[in-house]
């Protein structure tokens, strides 16, 4: 294993204790090393609840940071603001069951939404859902749960979320946790 840290509460002196497996080629090489949100773990479980600190990848300006002991939320997000997380499995639907997506958020001041993408957002990834979200409908210090219908999925994913619609400076809700549910 590698061990390394990651920035939180938007400070250098602020940080998370992270763990990415290593891998030896037979030949003794060692390829780069993926930054993930697995640490010990092979995959994440997509049906249990995922807390927004874990994540991997913060694009946009957007940070975790600490409000109290049990609760990390990525905050800061903006549009264009990404969120990723490395790897969930899926497992395998059946082909009548339907996949349903929940997440808590609290503020926000202006209408949004987040798109949920697979692998990767854009051209490369697959976009599975969209959360959207009216400011009107909770935009103060409560945690709200959205729970959508997005595409079926099977099998091992990263899970991104993009936030779209909002204003180019405008605050666009914080991200406590999420869930996928069948």
């Amino acid at each position: 294993y590698i061990f390394y840290h990651r920035m939180t509460n938007n400070s250098v002196f602020s940080r998370r204790a992270c763990a990415e497996k290593v891998t030896i080629l037979p030949d003794g090489s060692i390829p780069k090393v993926e930054q993930t949100s697995l640490g010990f773990q092979t995959s994440l479980d997509p049906y249990a609840q995922t807390p927004a600190d874990i994540a991997c990848v913060l694009r946009g300006g957007n940070y975790v940071t600490e409000i109290d002991k049990e609760t990390h939320p990525v905050v800061n997000n903006r549009n264009d603001s990404v969120i990723g997380y490395r790897y969930f499995d899926f497992g395998q639907p059946r082909p009548a069951q339907k996949t349903m997506f929940s997440v808590d958020l609290r503020g926000g001041k202006a209408p949004a939404a987040i798109e949920v993408w697979l692998d990767a957002v854009g051209d490369k990834g697959r976009k599975i859902g969209t959360v959207k979200i009216d400011a009107s409908k909770g935009g103060g210090e409560a945690w709200r749960r959205i729970t959508i219908p997005v595409a079926n999925i099977s099998g091992r994913h990263s899970v991104f979320f993009k936030f779209v619609d909002g204003a180019p400076n405008t605050a666009l809700p914080e991200v406590r946790s999420f869930a996928f549910a069948r």
